[in-house]
């Protein structure tokens, strides 16, 4: 495996232009440009944003890890 396969993923949050709920998580593996997943429905709070794109990781990181067992 290459290095960049090892590189940690990040959630951010970002403004979207949408009011009332203009916040949307954002996965990213290392310093890739492209995201590996985004949130499809829109947050009120950058808190709230943040925590569904935690979980969001934490079933991403557990669906990889179910497929390099099989």
């Amino acid at each position: 495996m290459t290095q960049e396969a090892h590189a940690p993923y990040q959630v951010s949050v970002k403004t979207q232009k949408s009011d009332p709920a203009p916040f949307a998580w954002v996965i990213h593996q290392g310093d890739e440009a492209a995201p590996v997943a985004k949130s499809s429905i829109a947050y009120k709070s950058v808190a709230a944003a943040r925590d569904a794109g935690r979980r969001a990781l934490t079933g991403l990181k557990a669906k990889l890890s179910a497929s390099n067992e099989a």
